[in-house]
């Protein structure tokens, strides 16, 4: 699968769904490992880089993005439903 960056990814596996009430957005998230491809900036992708968990955590301000991704990251509870207002 190509993601967003130009970069081939093959999909682990299916982690959960979150879902934005006041913005009516849902988000559907999977695990995946880089398999070849360059990263490159899109129209979606302005800035590409890759971090590790704690330098991720540092820079995410947005609370719920960051909780979206500790249960990712954790792998535990898979698949998760979560809401946020």
């Amino acid at each position: 699968m190509k993601e967003e960056t130009e970069i081939n990814i093959e999909v682990i596996d299916f982690c959960g769904v979150s879902q934005e009430l006041s913005k009516n957005i849902c988000n559907f998230w999977w695990r995946g490992r880089p398999v070849d491809g360059r990263l490159m900036t899109t129209a979606e992708s302005l800035v590409v880089e890759y971090f590790s968990l704690e330098e991720a955590l540092q820079l995410i301000s947005n609370k719920e993005y960051r909780e979206e991704l500790l249960k990712i990251w954790r792998n535990v509870g898979h698949p998760f439903f979560i809401t946020f207002d």
